[in-house]
């Protein structure tokens, strides 16, 4: 079993975040962050799959509290009273725009220094959100949020794809 890969999951649909959550069960187990920005961040570990992420999951989120607790997240350190390794890759969902992902990625030192994966519908140019509006299913979500993390696991255990944006 391989030391899990801490990552940031970034969301506005609590349904879709737990989905993300609940497709790799019963693999996660989680643990909590309540203090480091008034809301519960729950930090979940995937033992025995090629990319063990340990996810901490912000809900509810603005592109201000991403502002806010990316740099701790992003350099590791202490939390809540428990150490917090340092993410190696972050996920922001499609309830932000491409102008909210610039904004977090300009204001946030070391920002650059991770990959990122966004919902392909958030793409400049991609095909934009679903014909008939609203978001995608949360199974829909969830599955391909898991099909890349299995694709570039490799990368970001090797520490690849710094300031890349791949594209789900």
């Amino acid at each position: 079993m391989s030391t899990p890969t801490p990552y940031f999951l970034l969301g506005k649909i609590p349904g879709h975040l737990q989905a993300c959550i609940n497709v790799s069960k019963p693999d996660f187990e989680g643990t909590c962050f309540p203090n480091l920005v008034s809301r519960r961040l729950p930090v979940y570990k995937q033992p025995g799959h090629t990319l063990t992420p340990r996810i901490v999951v912000l809900h509810k989120s603005s592109v201000d509290d991403a502002i806010r607790v990316l740099p701790t997240l992003l350099s590791g350190g202490e939390v809540d009273g428990q150490t917090c390794a340092a993410i190696k890759l972050v996920t922001m969902g499609g309830g932000f725009s491409h102008a909210d992902f610039q904004k977090v990625l300009e204001a946030v030192p070391g920002a650059k220094d991770v990959p990122w994966l966004r919902p392909e519908a958030t793409r400049p140019g991609g095909p934009g959100p679903p014909v008939g509006g609203g978001p995608p299913s949360a199974e829909f979500v969830a599955g391909r949020l898991r099909r890349a993390l299995d694709e570039h696991a490799d990368q970001v255990k090797e520490g690849k794809g710094r300031g890349e944006v791949w594209w789900f």
